[in-house]
């Protein structure tokens, strides 16, 4: 009886501990995410027109998927510190909604890029190009619907419209995509 007490004290300050470490994130974390998003946006953006500029060029082809994966790994970070958010006020709530909204369009033209350069990509030297693609595509629609699912709950109610309008104008650029490049 005593070992099994033993084992439930271990177990309930082991629950502590892993509970404690949890992350807690807030407005400004989102606000300073959405930042690096942007950016990620813009590098990819930047990469795509590079390319355009150098289609034969396999090292453009590479810069793309390398922003295409660094901005993963940011959506992904943001999903999680937008689920371990609180409520968000509202100031920083229509500082995130803006920030969504700046990205949509952004996002849009980025994916309208990849799409001009679908034949380019085709014509490289190497083989599997439009597949990565596909793939650089899908997994930031993935990493977005997770940003999306994580952080509209948290938003102030009356901005949860305008921020939905904004992250279905992301979504169907990320599906325009979808449609692009993978069969």
């Amino acid at each position: 009886m005593v070992q099994l007490t033993r084992a439930f004290a271990l177990l309930a300050v082991v629950s502590v501990g892993l509970a404690a470490s949890v992350k807690r994130a807030n407005g400004a974390t989102i606000i300073a995410d959405f930042k690096l998003i942007s950016d990620g946006v813009g590098a990819l953006n930047k990469a795509s027109g590079d390319f355009s500029a150098d289609p034969k060029n396999p090292t453009k082809a590479i810069s793309i998927h390398t922003a295409a994966v660094t901005l993963q790994k940011q959506l992904q970070t943001t999903a999680g510190d937008a689920q371990n958010t609180a409520a968000i006020s509202e100031a920083d709530g229509k500082t995130i909604v803006g920030a969504v909204c700046a990205i949509a369009d952004a996002v849009a033209d980025t994916i309208n890029n990849l799409i001009k350069n679908k034949d380019n990509f085709n014509n490289l030297p190497v083989h599997g190009v439009l597949a990565l693609v596909c793939t650089d595509i899908k997994n930031n629609e993935s990493s977005e619907q997770s940003v999306s699912d994580n952080l509209l709950p948290k938003c102030p109610k009356d901005l949860v419209a305008q921020a939905t309008g904004c992250l279905n104008k992301i979504q169907a650029a990320l599906n325009n995509g979808i449609a692009a490049y993978c069969p």
